[in-house]
């Protein structure tokens, strides 16, 4: 499978940060964004500064991903960019943080290990 590129759309909402990977997720129609630091997580209002940003998913093992990753999970073989609610944080070996169609967040520790992994990764100097 070849790495998918996102671009930040009415759904998808990805911003540069300086924190944990360099990059938060968007939600509530954008405007609130989580904060992943040591494997905890805070929910901010939206800061203007912040810049939206085009990413790719990039094919990995949930092994591959660290604590504070952004990731993409989903049980389709081909990834639905558009759908939230299948971009997570890693929170810790065990445990990812997503948020449900209804804009609430959820964290989960279920086995996800049969379900198809995606690093989020910022494409350099691509911005939307």
């Amino acid at each position: 499978m070849d790495n998918v590129k996102i671009l930040s759309g009415a759904n998808i909402l990805l911003y540069s940060c300086d924190f944990g990977d360099g990059i938060t997720i968007g939600f509530n129609n954008g405007r609130n964004f989580i904060q992943m630091d040591m494997s905890d997580y805070l929910i901010f209002p939206f800061s203007s500064p912040m810049l939206r940003i085009v990413c790719e998913l990039i094919p990995c093992t949930r092994d591959s991903l660290k604590v504070g990753d952004t990731a993409y999970c989903s049980s389709a073989k081909v990834p639905d960019s558009d759908c939230l609610s299948n971009y997570c944080k890693i929170l810790s070996e065990n445990s990812i943080l997503y948020i449900q169609e209804d804009g609430r967040l959820h964290e989960c520790s279920a086995n996800l290990s049969s379900f198809s992994w995606y690093k989020v990764v910022p494409v350099k100097n691509n911005y939307s």
